[in-house]
């Protein structure tokens, strides 16, 4: 029976771990942005509060306190936050019984406890509904926490425990599912960065099965693999500078198989390139000074050559005087 994993299998094994990472930032990035909202629903409040407290300020008091206590039931009538409900309520105490203020500040108190169990209860049944599309052991323990921070609430308690459980089973799974897939890609590495990559994913899983055993054995494939590189590159290279990079690579093996000993015939075939290359230069510096004497050489003659050309010319005259004194002395003889 053939057990082999069908590629897209595998891919997706190996890839839920990166889809649960990116599940997680992006949980945090909406708590982020939550946040920021937050942050922007409060300026605008004080900008609000700010422009109201400009426009009374030159009211009377008792005017000013009217128009203050108006400002605050306008916006009980808005729907708030339990910050801002607990924010009015302070607020309608200041007013020290104006009105019914104390009583309008007992009721603030009471719509703050009410958004806080409705947030709650909000929040309780998101979490229900998570849990039961929750698929990945990072999402379980997240709710787990989740729960747990919720205290007593409903079965909080309860549910915290069960997405323990959940996480845990998940993560046996999980975990099964990555094994599975890296002894089916073991047979097929062929490369060194392969088989480094296999060996680090089996010790990210620590004493699980025989994980430990099996990074080891990606540890000597890696160096095989690498061995074999080196020596394919061996015979092929006819470089000084290839020889020297695959003399330190092989010492770099630490004695593995024959690595010394062919470390030994690289630096050899070294000394024996580079006799030739110095041979090779002397020769060639050798026959550039024989050039170049031989160019000086010429240039000599032709130098000569033309100051004798250059001495006929000017003393042509002279010469040929004397050549006709030396004529008639010969024939009167």
């Amino acid at each position: 029976m053939n057990n082999t994993r069908d590629p897209d299998e595998i891919h997706k094994i190996l890839t839920q771990g990166y889809a649960t990472e990116l599940a997680r930032i992006r949980n945090e990035a909406n708590i982020a942005s939550q946040r920021i909202k937050q942050f922007t629903d409060k300026k605008t409040e004080y900008e609000a509060m700010k422009r109201d407290l400009e426009q009374v300020a030159g009211i009377p008091c008792l005017d000013r306190m009217d128009h203050y206590y108006n400002h605050l039931v306008e916006a009980m009538q808005k729907r708030a936050t339990e910050e801002e409900y607990k924010n009015f309520a302070k607020q309608l105490r200041l007013l020290e019984g104006y009105k019914d203020s104390a009583e309008l500040a007992d009721k603030c108190g009471k719509l703050a406890d009410e958004y806080v169990m409705r947030e709650k209860k909000a929040r309780y049944d998101s979490m229900v509904q998570e849990k039961n599309n929750a698929s990945s052991e990072y999402e379980y323990k997240r709710l787990a926490n989740e729960f747990r921070e919720m205290g007593s609430y409903e079965d909080s308690a309860r549910l915290a425990n069960e997405c323990d459980k959940l996480a845990d089973e998940c993560g046996k799974r999980e975990k099964k599912a990555r094994y599975d897939a890296l002894v089916q890609e073991k047979p097929n590495a062929s490369s060194e960065d392969k088989y480094n990559y296999l060996a680090q994913e089996f010790r990210k899983m620590g004493a699980y099965e025989n994980a430990v055993q099996l990074a080891n054995e990606c540890d000597q494939l890696a160096i095989k693999t690498r061995y074999k590189k080196l020596i394919q590159e061996k015979y092929e290279t006819t470089t000084e500078e290839k020889y020297i990079e695959l003399s330190k690579q092989f010492r770099k093996m630490g004695g593995y198989e024959n690595s010394t000993q062919l470390a030994d015939e690289c630096d050899k075939q070294i000394s024996i390139l580079k006799e030739r290359r110095e041979e090779q230069e002397r020769e060639e510096r050798e026959q550039r000074e024989k050039q170049e004497r031989e160019k000086k050489r010429k240039e000599r003659i032709g130098n000569f050559i033309s100051d004798i050309f250059l001495f006929i010319l000017e003393h042509w005259i002279a010469i040929g005087i004397g050549i006709l004194i030396i004529l008639s002395i010969i024939l009167n003889l």
